[in-house]
């Protein structure tokens, strides 16, 4: 109902969307759904009939993305404007339209940096890496990327370049197998180590759950890189301090 925008109605569909009874539901406005709430007065004032994405929140808080749309009635001599909008949760449309912006985002920093590399002088390499690692930065919205060798017995991960948001390089650092076991296993074993969120590790990787918290570290990916029958290196990407990220499988 608008201008108030007060819910009159809602169906059983709506109030498990939102998480909220349908006694609940009539108490609220559409300000107190949205997660736009200076769109959504716009949309309701001009009376768009589609909204092909609209960000609501649910009563826990989360957010949710919907596609609306709405038909409008007037009530003569009373000045309301009563609105029926059908919203469809697309959650899933979102997700999969940002997982391939990022992988085209990845794919063109993997194209960028070949091209950038085939024709290098070989005293130029170095400053083609960290221009392209500097790139990866900027598009794929990590602080540090990395790329680490093993050691000839495979115990030990060193650092051979690495660039870190707003700096230059850091300097070469090493971890070794003894202290972080897990991590070591997964990529000698050829599997990518993707960390969304430092506490959802497993129990085994106990260690590498306390390294991740000493370094502030939010999310991790790292990327082994085959030479023959194993792993002889390692891209690694992170972010600090910056919340859950998820890495889509289709990016790695």
């Amino acid at each position: 109902e608008h201008p108030s925008m007060r819910v009159i109605e809602a169906n059983a569909a709506a109030c498990h969307l939102y998480g909220y009874s349908l006694e609940e539901m009539r108490k609220l406005t559409l300000l107190d759904l949205s997660a736009e709430p200076e769109a959504t007065s716009a949309a309701v004032k001009t009376r768009q009939p589609f909204i092909p994405l609209r960000f609501q929140r649910r009563k826990d808080g989360a957010p949710v993305a919907v596609e609306i749309t709405a038909a409008y009635s007037s009530s003569i001599g009373k000045g309301m404007v009563h609105c029926v909008g059908v919203y469809r949760e697309i959650e899933a449309r979102v997700a999969s339209e940002r997982t391939m912006r990022e992988r085209m985002q990845v794919e063109t920093v993997v194209s960028d940096l070949s091209a950038s590399l085939a024709n290098v002088p070989a005293t130029e390499v170095d400053s083609a890496i960290r221009a392209g690692f500097d790139r990866a930065i900027a598009l794929l919205d990590v602080d540090q990327v990395a790329l680490s060798a093993f050691s000839d017995d495979g115990r030990m991960l060193r650092v051979l370049q690495g660039r870190r948001r707003g700096e230059r390089e850091f300097p070469p650092i090493g971890m070794g197998r003894d202290e972080m076991p897990w991590y070591f296993a997964r990529l000698a074993a050829g599997e990518a180590v993707v960390v969304p969120d430092p506490a959802e590790l497993p129990i085994e990787a106990a260690q590498e759950r306390r390294s991740a918290e000493a370094l502030a570290l939010s999310s991790h990916v790292a990327i082994p890189l085959a030479i023959g029958q194993g792993a002889r290196g390692v891209i690694s990407l992170s972010a600090f301090s910056a919340g859950r990220r998820s890495w889509p499988p289709e990016l790695i």
